[in-house]
């Protein structure tokens, strides 16, 4: 397959469980070698695993709200079924 030609939101842990191969090559942890547009990053606090923990969810949900809202003012508006 090709590369990615979509937007990208990446979510970046700030405190590195490892350092891995991703780590090496850029602060995209490797991604730019799979999209062919700009990656957002966005560095979240914890590690790999706690950036989803519940106790994150609330800066997660908020770092992540102006992205779905971009994406949904995109969007066309649903076609509704004519009745009749």
């Amino acid at each position: 397959p090709g590369s990615y030609r979509g937007p990208v939101l990446l979510f970046k842990a700030a405190n590195p469980v490892f350092e891995g191969i991703g780590y090496l090559v850029d602060d995209t942890l490797g991604w730019t070698l799979s999209v062919q547009n700009p990656i957002d990053t966005i560095e979240m606090p914890g590690d790999h695993t706690e950036i989803v923990d519940e106790s994150n969810a609330r800066e997660v949900a908020d770092a992540l709200r102006p992205y779905l809202d971009r994406v949904v003012s995109r969007a066309d508006p649903p076609q509704l079924a004519r009745q009749g």
